[in-house]
């Protein structure tokens, strides 16, 4: 935030777009919860093969 009041302060940006938060502050893409949790359920089966390959 330091620095986008600095250019808040010699009139680069308008105040428009640092009210809007996304100027130098790019947000991380939006995780959706189904796609996260059918990962780890992918990974626990398969971590669970190996554990079972690897105990016989």
């Amino acid at each position: 935030m330091i620095g986008s009041a600095l250019f808040d302060i010699a009139g680069f940006v308008p105040q428009s777009a640092l009210k809007s938060r996304n100027y130098m502050e790019p947000q991380p893409p939006r995780l959706k919860p189904g796609k996260i949790l059918d990962t780890l359920g992918a990974m626990q089966k398969s971590l669970t093969r190996a554990s079972q390959r690897i105990a016989q």
